[in-house]
């Protein structure tokens, strides 16, 4: 009976036993987990999102080797790269674990939801403690990221405009000009146009120029800035024909703001030409004479060109002379960005085409780099001015002592520095010679140690514009934010115009700083002056 007692909860045990272990290993959490982040609400077939990966690791760590299988064809969704972001390290129900998080931008294609089920592939790593040693070890982990559906709706067909070609985003701005203003028939005009966004999920088209009776007017051409990708300019040129073409444009062009879910039409101009009954002289040496300036107006952006015979120059300068300065643009310089053999000249003259073609801010960059190399140049330096006025920038002053070292390049800081040594060694010698009067050694010796604090302090200087050089704002308004990444927090916004010296470059960001703000910014957000010698 004993034995037939205990045998009758053997049956109870075992079941506690099967139903504990179960409970025990469901509330283990899985040590990889992948899910999506994506906009909740639908968005529109065309919109551009953010589309986040968010893979959390509760034990070891992720390595970079990761691939993605399963993502829906390209007629349903299209994504650019996925990019990297930096790793957060977090305690999640009181264990420390690593979130990786992969970012693209992804648009859907047709109208309708669209699920999303991809598989991870990539390699875990763990440091196993083995007795005094650690031990590293790789396996490889294959894991299924939570499904998820997005919803895509059409573009609403009330009120689209007519010219609309599929623009889709926020904070678009348009500017148009052209150059010249006055001219006889037949001559040469220049459309310059620049579109602009803040917003970097933007996808803009093209604007629509009008075409008049009174003008021939020729296709309008993308101009790529690869230093600004927020930034598209585009050049056209029209040519009047007879003696009624005294208006132009205007330039439209029109987007659809998915926020508000309305259509929006930005318009520049008309804008007014003078039609001269003659063509004017010819300027000798294809130099424009600038008008001078007025009271607090800025002057004329057209400036007389240096004569010079860097290859390409002729085809530069009647371009110029033309009133064609995108064109003008548009052939590379004769030597690489990157190398030290830049010519003053060629730097001063392509700053005069970027300053009368509008772009200040190109004419700022390219001035300063031509100071750079020459210091002194008279015409460098009202360029410079003159270009910063029209930007309405104020170009960083530094101490007295930094303008003085600002007037001569590393070769001649470097020179006078070998000056201040022979100067040095020669008045010790002549002090330590028998038979020469010390005076003159000891003179030659103050002397030296007057040369060899300023000329060190100016190759310092000179080094130190070549390690962390300078740059100025492009946009309208940039943030500055605290770490590398588009999820990192902005706490300020710098305006345009604002200089800048860059300290550190991770990738697609630049780490800067100012008199009083320090962080990092998208790189182009910034127009970095030209290196090389100094």
């Amino acid at each position: 009976m004993r034995f037939s007692s205990h045998s009758s909860f053997a049956p109870i045990l075992i079941a506690l036993f099967l139903t504990a272990t179960r409970v025990l290993g469901t509330a283990n959490p899985p040590i990889f987990q992948a899910d999506w982040v994506a906009p909740s609400d639908p968005v529109y077939v065309g919109e551009r999102f953010y589309l986040t990966l968010e893979v959390v690791s509760r034990e070891g760590s992720l390595a970079k080797n990761i691939r993605l299988d399963g993502l829906p064809s390209s007629n349903r969704l299209v994504c650019e790269s996925f990019a990297d972001l930096p790793v957060e390290i977090k305690a999640i129900e009181d264990r420390i674990c690593e979130i990786r998080r992969f970012r693209t931008i992804a648009a859907l294609q047709q109208p309708g939801p669209c699920e999303i089920h991809v598989s991870l592939q990539g390699t875990q790593i763990r440091k196993v403690q083995n007795y005094f040693f650690t031990q590293r070890e790789e396996r490889p982990v294959s894991l299924s990221a939570t499904p998820i559906t997005l919803n895509a709706i059409p573009l609403p067909e009330a009120n689209r405009p007519l010219f609309f070609e599929g623009a889709i985003g926020t904070g678009f701005a348009l500017s148009a000009q052209i150059a010249p203003t006055s001219a006889v028939i037949g001559d040469l005009i220049t459309v310059s146009i620049r579109l602009q966004t803040d917003n970097p999920l933007a996808t803009p088209s093209r604007p629509i120029t009008p075409h008049l009776p009174d003008f021939k007017t020729y296709p309008l051409k993308t101009e790529l800035l690869p230093d600004n990708p927020q930034i598209r300019a585009f050049s056209q040129i029209v040519i009047p024909l007879s003696d009624q073409a005294r208006t132009w444009g205007p330039v439209a062009f029109a987007y659809f703001d998915p926020r508000r879910g309305v259509y929006e039409i930005l318009n520049q101009g008309p804008f007014d030409l003078i039609l001269l009954p003659e063509r004017p002289l010819p300027v000798a040496d294809y130099r424009p004479s600038p008008s001078p300036s007025s009271g607090s107006t800025p002057m004329s952006p057209i400036r007389p060109l240096r004569i010079s015979r860097y290859p390409g120059f002729q085809e530069f300068a009647d371009l110029y002379a033309q009133g064609q300065f995108s064109e003008a643009l548009n052939p590379p310089m004769s030597s690489d960005n990157t190398d030290c053999s830049l010519r003053t000249d060629e730097l001063y003259n392509r700053g005069c085409a970027w300053l009368a073609s509008g772009m200040s801010e190109k004419a700022v960059a390219i001035f300063r780099a031509g100071l750079y190399r020459d210091p002194r140049a008279a015409d460098l330096r009202e360029g410079f001015l003159q270009a910063t006025l029209l930007l309405s920038s104020t170009p960083p002053r530094g101490s007295f002592i930094a303008r003085l070292w600002d007037h001569a390049t590393l070769r001649e800081w470097t020179i006078l520095l070998g000056l201040g040594l022979f100067l040095g060694g020669t008045g010790f010698w002549i002090r330590r010679w028998p038979g020469y009067r010390t005076g003159i050694g000891t003179g030659l010796f103050i002397l030296a140690l007057l040369v060899l604090p300023l000329a060190t302090g100016g190759i310092r200087f000179r080094k130190d514009l070549i390690r962390y050089p300078e740059a100025i704002l492009t946009p309208a308004s940039t943030p500055v934010s605290l770490a590398p990444a588009e999820s990192a927090q902005r706490y300020t916004h710098l305006p345009r115009g604002v200089w800048i010296r860059i300290r550190e470059i991770n990738g697609d960001w630049i780490r800067i700083s100012t008199e009083s703000v320090t962080g990092w910014i998208p790189a182009a957000s910034a127009e970095r002056i030209l290196s090389g010698k100094l």
